[in-house]
């Protein structure tokens, strides 16, 4: 369960950042096909929509922006963690 919070976490923050799941995919390595059945994946497990999508952009629904914030936070927190375990 973990790992998986991180790599969804890592991902809402790329979508969200670049606005785009095609962007994202390029970004990440991955095709856009992938990222979109990822976002899905996690709006259906936690039961809310994450984004709203047009032909030209995705924004972060009111849900998805508290949803990011937290997870910005815990990536920060692994950041630290990582650097405080490894000396820098």
């Amino acid at each position: 369960m973990f790992s998986w919070a991180v790599l969804n976490c890592s991902a809402l923050r790329l979508n969200s950042r670049l606005e785009s799941f095609t962007v994202a995919a390029n970004a990440a390595s991955v095709t856009p096909a992938a990222v979109s059945r990822s976002v899905a994946r996690l709006e259906e497990r936690l039961g809310v929509r994450l984004f709203v999508q047009t032909t030209r952009q995705i924004r972060l629904t009111d849900a998805g922006r508290q949803y990011f914030e937290q997870c910005r936070q815990v990536l920060s927190l692994l950041a630290d963690a990582e650097r405080k375990a490894s000396g820098q």
